[in-house]
């Protein structure tokens, strides 16, 4: 989708305008086979965001031929600010001429002037070809140490991202992690009808749990500080 090049005096990527929902839909339906009966304002989303202030679209020759649909949403439980990726599509007669990347690389460019320090993306995990796509363009998997690798690239000190990043990871962990506690408790309790058969095994389960959780809110935190300051230790050496 972003191997090729095109004339650079043919495309031009401006912020997407109402007028352009027609041709938006029209890339759509020619990729998916989908005919969406919508318009602009039915994209209007119902959680914590702003309506698509953030899309784009790519123009050659006058045609739109490329399109992100993109908002300022709010993520995570401290409900930090960032760009949230809805859609995105080139033309399928414009595949592999660069499109997609330049859209991408403007829409980060568009996020940065506004303050916005992680743009997000949701992708199914069957479409290898969009998520190979974004790992070419150094986007990562949402895990603690991926978040706060985008808070330092962003500019952040190694002290200010992880103590931003770990707190606003912390809720869904614990949140997963208690559910499948609680679920597990009365077999570990021996509750039931031959409950001693399977009480071993939660137990392990559960302590596996609360292990794996600690790891990862204290001690990963650590490591990485840790080795972050020895690789700039290091640099320092060489340079």
């Amino acid at each position: 989708m972003s191997d090729g090049k095109i004339d650079e005096s043919k495309l031009r990527i401006r912020p997407m305008e109402h007028e352009d929902i027609t041709a938006v839909l029209a890339i759509d339906r020619s990729i998916t086979g989908m005919r969406r009966a919508i318009t602009y304002t039915d994209l209007i989303t119902g959680d914590l965001g702003k309506v698509l202030d953030l899309s784009i679209v790519a123009e050659a020759g006058g045609e739109v031929v490329g399109f992100i649909l993109a908002r300022h949403a709010f993520v995570g439980g401290a409900f930090t600010e960032a760009g949230f990726i809805q859609i995105l599509g080139v033309a399928p007669e414009h595949w592999r001429k660069g499109i997609a990347t330049k859209m991408v690389n403007a829409l980060l460019e568009r996020c940065r002037s506004k303050g916005l320090k992680t743009v997000r993306i949701l992708v199914d995990e069957e479409d290898s070809q969009l998520q190979n796509f974004f790992s070419r363009m150094d986007f990562s998997r949402g895990h603690l140490v991926d978040y706060t690798k985008t808070l330092r690239e962003a500019g952040a000190s190694r002290q200010e991202a992880v103590l931003t990043a770990a707190p606003i990871r912390l809720r869904p962990i614990l949140m997963t992690t208690l559910a499948m506690i609680f679920g597990m408790l009365p077999i570990a309790l021996g509750l039931g009808s031959e409950a001693e058969m399977r009480q071993p095994m939660a137990v392990a389960a559960i302590g596996g749990l609360i292990t794996s959780t600690l790891l990862t809110l204290a001690v990963v935190p650590v490591v990485y500080t840790l080795l972050d300051e020895l690789v700039e230790r290091w640099r320092g050496r060489t340079s």
